[in-house]
């Protein structure tokens, strides 16, 4: 006994569940299984032996093959003829004339202006998420990308007083500088090392988890009115 078991499945999965089960050389009749199967799926009534149509209250209309209902002026045949309108307006609107022409839909202004004004952020929106963190975890990450920020333009400088020693007193300072230079950029990469790290290790599993589990406790102890 089956109830309207398909409803939720998208078409290609109903089609082949369907025909592995109820198709000619489907488990079913390999089995000789009897099936009720109750159904607002018209499409299915060709793979049944017998069809029974219920009323609204709750009586057999009708009850028969395909082949008896199909003509017999019921409720089947009404539903298989409104079938075949739907299909043809269907087939109808895939295949157009093509002498036809459609106008352009015309923009919603109203949804236009409405994201034109829409917020991109809220400064309440930002401190509330960062709070959830940790203010400690969010001072190393901002920490470390300033770090990362300042040497970078140091570096710029550096390789501005490095042409002036340059052309002041030679090749003598270039040691000095070099040191130097290689000494910021790997302060530099260990300030973006780290600040990556902070942001993909902490910062983000820990808003993730505290966050869902505010909304997870909010909605566990709401009252009733809010979920009807």
């Amino acid at each position: 006994m089956l109830d309207d078991i398909f409803s939720g499945l998208d078409a290609e999965t109903e089609e082949h569940i369907f025909n592995k089960l109820f198709g000619k050389n489907g488990l079913f009749r390999q089995l000789g299984t009897t099936v009720l199967l109750a159904t607002h799926a018209v499409h299915r009534l060709s793979y049944s032996d017998n069809i029974i149509a219920l009323g609204g209250d709750g009586r057999v209309m009708e009850q028969g093959s395909v082949e008896q209902l199909r003509n017999a002026g019921g409720y089947v045949q009404s539903l298989a003829a409104r079938i075949k309108s739907e299909d043809t307006a269907t087939s109808a609107s895939k295949n157009p004339d093509n002498t036809a022409q459609t106008a352009p839909p015309k923009p919603d202004i109203e949804e236009e202006i409405e994201e034109l004004n829409r917020q991109t952020g809220d400064f309440a929106v930002y401190k509330y998420y960062f709070a959830s963190i940790g203010w400690f975890s969010n001072f190393l990450f901002f920490a470390y990308v300033v770090l990362y920020g300042v040497v970078s333009k140091m570096t710029e400088f550096l390789v501005t007083y490095w042409t002036r020693a340059s052309a002041t007193r030679g090749n003598e300072s270039d040691g000095f500088y070099i040191g130097l230079y290689a000494m910021l950029a790997l302060i530099g990469l260990l300030g973006l090392v780290m600040a990556a790290s902070q942001l993909a290790l902490v910062m983000v599993p820990r808003s993730a988890e505290v966050l869902h589990g505010r909304l997870l406790n909010t909605v566990m102890n709401a009252p009733l009115s809010f979920f009807t």
